[in-house]
């Protein structure tokens, strides 16, 4: 196929909704808003595409000195509506309670976070090793439960759904080394000019994971008695193991394009089976009344923990597809494409879209900026800068969750990465 051919594939790959991606750590990756995977350069494709360890970099060796990435938010309230609320020491108001309460999602509160840290790490041409610490996790409170601490009890003869309670959480090490070659097939010729493939085989040790299996919980607000039965059932291990691996392509045409395809953790699991338990927690009470009928012994509680056996947490599995473009020297511009397979240890199948640039017309000093949408976080702005001084540099990154404006901020991204490259 000509060059209309070629032009015409990687349009489509380009015209593709791209995505916001939560697979890299890096700094670099941060402040582009996660849209540089077909663009990654030695250790920043760990957690991508291990495909772009094949590419021409101009060094040949590249020492991790430390890699932090840390991410806080919530789907609802913003930082404005907590500074407005609940700094001021003011007392709320009817109106202020309704406002908080309207923010929140109808579904609940939910609350997310990511730890990532890598400080032994190497890279050379064809070839990365990693060891990195990771955790995530999410709890989610129902609405009704917000409501009771803000407005009381007031509405009579009313249930109030109390106890849906939701949460995931889990702490491990990953190893991960990964190999990449090019690829010299006819076919290829027609639209690359460069053609590699790579994988990324990965050993995790979980270190602990927790789960609300199940909950219920229901208060009643009778006009004379008041009624309460709850019950959160948990499983959590405290050690475990798994294999995994990433698949990735990587294409480059006329030395200006980068296309990228990734499938992460196509099959991959973590079987818990140290310590591994189940916990009952229930309270119920009936015919309560205030403040005649609330001593203790109405009130009926139960805490039971069971040991059960081996059990294995999915891996999330990831579809991500990125392009690059370099405009000219000083100017790059990145979008990518991220499709999630499953829910499990955080993932999530909403896909998320993403476009980034570089400019690195200032000496020693390149500038990054991105917008995501989609997925958990919704509009997220990014920027980030660093030092190059070629053998070493130290970039920053910050993604505002929710809004380009820190009023207007449901959270945040803060990354560092400082590498040696020779």
């Amino acid at each position: 196929m000509k060059r209309y051919g070629k032009i015409a594939i990687i349009s489509v790959l380009l015209l593709v909704p791209g995505v916001f991606a939560q697979l890299s750590f890096d700094a670099r990756s941060a402040g582009m808003a996660n849209s540089n995977t077909a663009d990654a350069k030695g250790l920043e494709q760990v957690g991508t595409n291990p495909a772009t360890l094949a590419l021409y970099r101009p060094f040949n060796f590249e020492f991790n000195l430390l890699t932090a990435n840390i991410s806080v938010f919530n789907n609802s309230l913003s930082k404005g509506l907590y500074d407005r609320y609940f700094t001021t020491g003011d007392s709320l108001t009817a109106a202020d309670k309704n406002e908080i309460l309207n923010a929140i999602d109808e579904s609940g509160l939910k609350g997310f976070f990511w730890a990532k840290f890598n400080t032994l790490a190497f890279y050379a041409r064809n070839l990365s090793l990693s060891l990195a610490v990771v955790g995530n996790g999410f709890l989610e409170a129902p609405k009704d439960m917000l409501e009771l601490p803000l407005k009381g009890n007031v509405d009579i003869d009313r249930t109030y759904q109390i106890g849906n309670f939701d949460g995931e959480a889990w702490l491990g090490m990953a190893a991960t080394l990964g190999i990449s070659r090019p690829l010299e097939l006819d076919f290829l010729e027609d639209y690359f000019d460069f053609f590699a493939v790579g994988v990324a085989f990965k050993y995790l040790a979980g270190l602990v994971y927790a789960e609300v299996e199940d909950s219920r919980g229901e208060f009643y607000n009778g006009r004379d008695f008041l009624a309460l039965d709850s019950q959160m059932r948990l499983r959590y291990a405290r050690g475990g193991n798994g294999i995994a691996f990433d698949l990735g392509f990587v294409g480059q045409y006329e030395e200006k394009w980068m296309v990228s395809l990734a499938l992460i953790n196509p099959i991959g699991s973590i079987r818990w089976n140290k310590e591994t338990t189940q916990r009952i927690f229930s309270i119920k009470a009936d015919s309560l009344s205030f403040p005649d009928r609330m001593a203790d012994s109405l009130f009926v509680e139960s805490d039971t923990s069971i040991t059960i056996g081996a059990f294995s947490s999915r891996l999330p599995a990831v579809l991500d597809l990125a392009v690059a473009y370099r405009w000219n020297n000083q100017l790059l511009i990145t979008g990518e494409y991220e499709q999630g397979l499953n829910r499990s240890m955080g993932g999530t199948t909403t896909p998320r879209l993403a476009v980034g640039v570089e400019y690195t017309g200032f000496p020693i000093i390149p500038l990054r900026a991105g917008i995501s949408v989609g997925g958990k976080t919704g509009f997220t702005f990014a920027f980030g800068a660093g030092i190059d001084l070629k053998v070493w540099f130290i970039d920053v990154g910050f993604m505002n969750r929710g809004a380009i404006t820190p009023g207007g901020s449901k959270g945040f991204t803060l990354a560092v990465t400082s590498r040696f490259r020779f």
